[in-house]
């Protein structure tokens, strides 16, 4: 909900995707749904099978009789804690997470008709705080956190912290059974972790002044008063708070920060994994592994708390419940929490509670059928074509500290003469992005002033904004049309128009933008600006963020009707949204080609489904850009990366700083200092996470070639802080010994895709809905306002005096025709 909030993203279904789905598809079949209709007793023949089941309604019991069978996708007994406690006696309370009428009536109803059980003493284990009054709080990303450790009643660890979260829950079953307290546990962490990362809900949100959300961060009162949580300045006193041995505890602090110096835990090897790493701080040479600091420090209480019961009724790989013979029980299928897991003691991921046929069964004639898997969704490219992929280039116009009074000067200079050569070397586009107040990460703060300086020093490289931000306070969408119009003529049409909404608290708050609010001023937005360049007059707009009256944008871009259209994607959903809108995707992708594969697949499936134009004109086309995506071309990989310096890292740790976990002073804070101090614990962040394309020309061919196998359109190569006379030998490197091949395939295949997508592009012209925009009304016009009748006008009183104005214009044109009659 809160990343809704912040992201201004829509939700669904809250993660219930698959029962939304099945809901949708019941409604769409017309099948009745029953709710309150609990089970009461299944109905069998006399050979045992099942042909029915009794339910309890508002109006008494009903008896229904089935042809295919009976489906039982009931969940598990969560609930029931004396049947639990019967099978999972270490479960003292109702810790469950699971469905409040999860009390196991399907197992029992297949119990009863000869059903056998399985794995009836497991659950999905998961730890949990459990706050006063019974609310339960997952452990899950706190656990990944760097600095911090759990420990058992000892004061000792006891697993990897960061371990699946099942394989916890048998750690502390396993542990509790050995006579030392597992149930509950203590996470131990310190204060700068706690206001760094999220912890039990709370976000690392530093105090903003006049940010648009809560900010600050203290650990609440009511945490400490529930005993849930406690704080300590010493670790003697945290471990007579939480009643563990003060030398233990102290001594397993210790080891922890001596292993966390090292890098490495050799006593849990926490951080070796990629399933470690995934909520890690990427900052750090071991993501889950750092130092605690000084005090105060905090412990909170973790219990054994689960998803729900995964032991049910045993299946077959058709979900057919069989009997303790092996033998089926007919008619009867059991799926989900209400059968016992196809994973056994583990939990594999997502989907791990899925069993068989789970999802996959519908009851139609006279048997249930399995639908087929392999047929259920298509992942090739929806229209396949030659693999091509167009090369550019991307500057933020990054500036470490400390500067020099000419360094601004300098750097923009520099970037100019590396776009003429780019120009010449035959990079298709240059994209320059906007951002305000990212000090040393992003100079570029009027992208417009310098493509325009770049357009008349080159002739064929496309000059694209990769972004511009939309929301009005940033930039009023006339003002955004008539700059895109402009540099469109300067530039003799090569002008791509991408835009954005922005999510960095820097700059939402820097302009007063409620995040809430930046995915409705983007779309009213660019409907303006859009509409400011085609129409003639552009005839007003009212929307929630933005009021306009009728005027005549000037100039018009030479690109008819307007310049192609992009917006920015850091999320599959915002690709999906493009693809609807069926404008271009700027993918800001950090998943390397295999899994971009699936998002250009996604993208044009999207697009032929259901893509309905918001533009005049449509732009189907994905690019990709990402933290691995860095350039630096030398005649060897070793001179390649000695060139790049220590740069090719800081445009994600600059993410990282601004966007997620970084705490910023303006003016103050030092980014490439802490940059450094990172590299200092970790060289290889100097080249970045994926390295990129960084070497030889032949390393970064091969690099190449596997995002155009990806299918992607367009791929843009970051420029880091680097040498300047690296970057140009780099970039004529590139125009001579890399770009050919990949623009010979690129021209050839620009044909085939029009080709390929004319019947696609038909059907979504179709689906285009009617403009909603007025009919321009020609009695409107405006003129100046004379300050001689008593002074200036407030603004109160513009509106009626210029309606006394228009009035007397208009009933001296009507003398001066009667006087020309």
């Amino acid at each position: 909900m809160i990343r809704a909030r912040v992201f201004g993203e829509q939700i669904a279904a809250i993660g219930q995707s698959l029962a939304a789905r099945l809901r949708l598809a019941m409604k769409e079949l017309g099948v009745a749904l029953w709710l309150d209709a609990p089970l009461v007793e299944l109905l069998t023949d006399a050979g045992g099978a099942v042909t029915g089941a009794v339910v309890q309604t508002e109006g008494g019991r009903e008896r229904i009789g089935v042809r295919g069978g009976v489906i039982l996708a009931s969940g598990g007994f969560d609930h029931d804690l004396a049947w639990r406690n019967e099978h999972q006696p270490l479960v003292e309370q109702d810790w469950s997470f699971g469905n409040p009428a999860a009390l196991g009536d399907g197992i029992r109803a297949g119990q009863r008709v000869g059903a056998a059980a399985d794995l009836l003493d497991e659950a999905w284990w998961f730890p949990a705080i459990q706050w006063p009054y019974g609310r339960m709080q997952f452990m899950l990303n706190e656990r990944m956190m760097p600095a911090q450790f759990i420990i058992n009643g000892a004061g000792k660890r006891f697993i990897n912290e960061a371990a699946p979260y099942m394989d916890f829950g048998h750690a502390m079953i396993a542990g509790q059974k050995s006579g030392v307290t597992h149930i509950p546990c203590w996470l131990v962490t310190d204060h700068r972790s706690f206001n760094r990362y999220v912890v039990a809900g709370h976000l690392p949100i530093p105090k903003i002044p006049g940010a648009p959300v809560p900010t600050g961060r203290k650990i609440p009162t009511a945490w400490l008063e529930s005993g849930v949580v406690k704080a300590a300045t010493s670790w003697a006193e945290l471990a007579t708070k939480i009643g563990v041995p003060g030398g233990q505890l102290q001594a397993t602090a210790v080891r922890f920060n001596e292993l966390a110096v090292k890098g490495h835990d050799d006593d849990f090897n926490r951080g070796d994994s990629v399933y470690d790493n995934y909520y890690g701080d990427p900052t750090l040479p071991n993501p889950n592994l750092y130092p605690l600091g000084d005090q105060p420090y905090y412990a909170f209480r973790i219990v054994l708390g689960d998803l729900g019961t995964s032991g049910g009724l045993h299946t077959d790989e058709y979900a057919r419940v069989l009997r303790p013979d092996d033998t089926t029980v007919g008619g009867l299928y059991a799926v989900g929490n209400t059968s016992a897991p196809v994973m056994g003691r583990s939990y594999a991921g997502a989907g791990g509670n899925h069993r068989a046929g789970n999802d996959l069964w519908l009851c139609s004639g006279q048997t249930p059928c399995r639908a087929a898997s392999c047929a259920a969704r298509d992942t090739d490219h929806p229209f396949p074509r030659k693999v091509a992929m167009k090369i550019s280039l991307f500057y933020e116009f990054a500036l470490p500290r400390p500067w020099a009074p000419d360094d601004e000067r300098i750097m923009l200079q520099d970037c100019l003469d590396e776009v003429e050569a780019a120009d010449k070397a035959g990079f298709s586009t240059v994209w320059l992005t906007e951002h305000h107040f990212l000090e040393e990460y992003c100079h570029s703060t009027a992208p417009e002033i310098f493509l325009a300086a770049a357009s008349q020093r080159t002739k064929n490289i496309r000059l694209g904004f990769g972004i511009i931000h939309l929301p009005p306070a940033v930039n009023h969408p006339a003002r955004v049309a008539e700059r895109i119009a402009t540099l469109d003529l300067l530039s003799n049409g090569r002008v791509e128009f991408g835009t954005g909404e922005s999510s960095s608290i820097g700059e939402l708050g820097g302009f007063n933008i409620d995040p809430a609010d930046k995915r409705g001023q983007w779309e009213e937005a660019l409907e303006v600006a859009i509409r400011c360049m085609i129409e003639e007059p552009f005839v007003g707009f009212t929307g929630d963020h933005i009021q306009m009256p009728a005027r005549n944008l000037i100039p018009k871009p030479m690109q008819k009707p307007h310049p192609p259209v992009w917006v920015a994607c850091t999320r599959p959903a915002t690709v999906q949204m493009a693809a609807q809108k069926c404008i271009g995707a700027l993918s800001f992708a950090y998943t390397g080609p295999g899994l971009l594969t699936e998002r250009v697949n996604g993208y044009y499936k999207e697009f032929e489904e259901n893509g309905t134009p918001v533009t005049p004109a449509i732009n189907p086309n994905i690019l990709a850009i990402g933290g691995d995506l860095s350039m630096m071309v030398a005649k060897t990989d070793e001179q390649a990366l000695q060139r790049l310096g220590q740069g090719g890292g800081f445009f994600s740790f600059g993410i990282m700083h601004y966007y997620m976990t970084g705490i910023h002073t303006p003016g103050r804070t030092g980014v490439w200092t802490r940059y450094l101090e990172e590299i200092e614990k970790d060289p290889t962040l100097a080249y970045g996470s994926g390295r990129g394309a960084i070497g030889s020309p032949a390393t970064v061919r091969e690099f190449l070639r596997g995002y155009e196998e990806s299918g992607v359109d367009e791929i843009i190569l970051l420029l880091n802080p680097r040498s300047h006379e690296g970057t140009m030998e780099s970039i004529e490197l590139m125009g001579k010994e890399v770009l050919p091949e990949f623009i010979e395939r690129d021209a050839k295949a620009v044909a085939d895709k029009a080709a390929r997508l004319a019947p696609v592009i038909e059907k979504v012209q179709a689906r285009r809905q009617e403009s909603n925009a007025p009919q321009f009304d020609e009695a409107y016009s405006f003129g100046g306002l004379p300050t001689g009748r008593g002074g200036k006008f407030t603004a109160s009183e513009i509106p009626e005096a210029m309606a006394e104005i228009n009035e007397g214009r208009v009933q001296a044109a009507q003398r001066l025709k009667e006087q020309r009659k």
